[in-house]
């Protein structure tokens, strides 16, 4: 019981930890302005495939298969890289909303 209390605080600090991680990433790639659409959806979507590799990778391990554990990892890496490609090439600027748009139903003019 206490081994188990002992992992679930763990677990609970390492989250902590990572949340206020994305966070900080988050933050610098906002610039102070409010998160559009295409962030939160690329979150969603970078968190969601974490999960299933993170799942897979534990599951190969308690079935001690090496060959599935080196591939998810490799597939980690790939999708970190993804995701850090998008993040840098995310303008916050750059992003206009639909009432923003020129010529839109809303423009001046």
């Amino acid at each position: 019981m206490a081994k188990r209390k002992a992992w679930k605080e763990a677990r609970k600090a390492k989250v902590k930890e990572h949340r206020a991680e994305i966070k900080k990433k988050v933050e610098a790639a906002l610039k102070g302005k409010p998160m559009a659409t295409a962030m939160k959806e690329e979150l969603k979507r970078h968190a969601r495939r974490l999960a299933r590799l993170e799942r897979a990778k534990s599951v190969a391990d308690e079935a001690k298969d090496s060959e599935t554990v080196t591939r998810v990892d490799k597939l980690i890496e790939k999708e970190n890289a993804r995701h850090d490609k998008w993040m840098a090439g995310y303008d916050a600027k750059a992003t206009v909303t639909a009432g923003d748009k020129a010529g839109g139903k809303w423009a001046d003019g």
